[in-house]
């Protein structure tokens, strides 16, 4: 399976500094799932400097150069088959099935709980697989019936602090109907069971500088998490282990593991990582093959070009404020609901409130609860996209 750890596009948070004595902690107030299309800047350098673990690490990555771009999209506003949830997030991917031939069209769900963000489970709809090429039979066919598996995968568990880790085992289950005229098999019950184990550990939190398109990058606070996988695969026949002669045909070895290490940069608000560092099967985290790192969290994350900033007058006043109310004007379009966040500067909602109606919105948010510093206000649309950013500085 696919692990995805990548759910849509969400807010503003530029922080110039971190304090000495606090790690970033994510919360489930702080870590919310939305909806949309996310990009992922995929790099191989040829060299780089591995990651220090520890507190107040100062991390740069902003040298890093895309050599292609992942694309993916995220639905909101649908029913999770698992938790009957509509708070899910579905990711549509294909995943590779028995060999680089047969990949599977499966739909992941996500859902958030006070434990955390998590995978919920696959939804596999019907498909057919013809196995000519491997038996040398036109009628030789691997048939996908439609199913849900589900299975809980924590993405993060909260909360996540220094020092703190993580460790727990899933399986999941794919059924499918081989047949196979040469060995006597029509529409013979199988099954690809699967075999997790996750090991989480925060090793240190700091800032981070990713690259920035045309601006100087800013350092982010973030939260440095290695993760290992053990995967083992295993197929089933007729409720048998599945034998030599399928695993041969296939390339497929019986109960292989393999192992999948990463180390990812997360920050308060946000629950895409900002890089994933890859090392394969490097358990020592010391030879980096592969880093990801994230466009849409500089365009919207770091203020930096905001797509038509302007386009919804987005104001706040008065700025700076000392007490009572700040009032925020914009205009909106359509009479979908809009979401309006206010953030303090580790990313924990402050205060948040649904936006009705269209045309020009006047609206006010209270600040008299507020300790003095820089706050940051997203404006969401009903897709859950975020259509202006601001900041506010409240003194006392």
């Amino acid at each position: 399976m696919k692990k995805n750890l990548f759910l849509g596009a969400l807010m503003l948070l530029i922080v110039s500094r971190i304090d000495a004595q606090t790690a970033i902690v994510l919360t489930e107030s702080n870590f919310p799932i939305l909806a949309g299309p996310f990009h992922y800047s995929v790099s191989y350098p040829k060299t780089i400097t591995v990651r220090k673990n520890g507190v107040n690490v100062k991390w740069d990555y902003s040298f890093l150069k895309s050599d292609s771009i992942i694309k993916e999209v995220f639905l909101s506003n649908i029913t999770n088959p698992f938790t009957k949830s509509k708070t899910a997030v579905a990711d549509t991917g294909v995943h590779e099935f028995l060999t680089s031939n047969s990949n599977l069209s499966e739909t992941g769900f996500y859902d958030e709980d006070k434990n955390g963000l998590y995978f919920a489970g696959d939804f596999v709809g019907s498909q057919f697989f013809s196995l000519e090429s491997y038996f040398n039979n036109s009628s030789d066919n691997i048939n996908v019936p439609q199913q849900n598996d589900s299975v809980r995968l924590d993405i993060n568990h909260f909360p996540e602090t220094s020092g703190s880790g993580h460790h727990y085992n899933v399986s999941k289950s794919l059924h499918f109907l081989w047949t196979v005229n040469s060995a006597g098999m029509s529409d013979a019950p199988s099954v690809k069971k699967t075999f997790y184990e996750i090991m989480d550990t925060v090793t240190g939190w700091g800032t981070l500088r990713v690259p920035a398109v045309s601006s100087k990058s800013i350092a982010y606070p973030v939260l440095l998490v290695r993760r290992k996988v053990i995967t083992i695969d295993s197929y089933y026949v007729n409720n048998n282990a599945a034998s030599k002669f399928f695993l041969i045909a296939f390339g497929i070895d019986q109960g292989a593991k393999t192992i999948d290490c990463n180390e990812y940069f997360y920050r308060a608000g946000y629950s895409n990582p900002l890089i994933i560092i890859g090392y394969g099967t490097d358990t020592t985290y010391s030879v980096p093959n592969s880093v990801l790192f994230s466009n849409d969290s500089i365009k919207q994350q770091a203020g930096i070009e905001v797509p038509d900033i302007n386009k919804h007058d987005f104001t706040l006043y008065p700025n700076p404020a000392s007490t009572g109310q700040v009032s925020c004007s914009f205009t909106k379009e359509g009479s979908g609901k809009w979401k309006l966040l206010i953030f303090n500067s580790i990313g924990k909602v402050f205060n948040s409130q649904i936006i009705e109606g269209d045309g020009q919105i006047n609206t006010t948010f209270d600040i008299s609860n507020a300790k003095a510093g820089l706050y940051f206000v997203s404006l969401l649309d009903d897709n859950g996209q975020v259509v202006a950013n601001g900041k506010i500085d409240i003194v006392r």
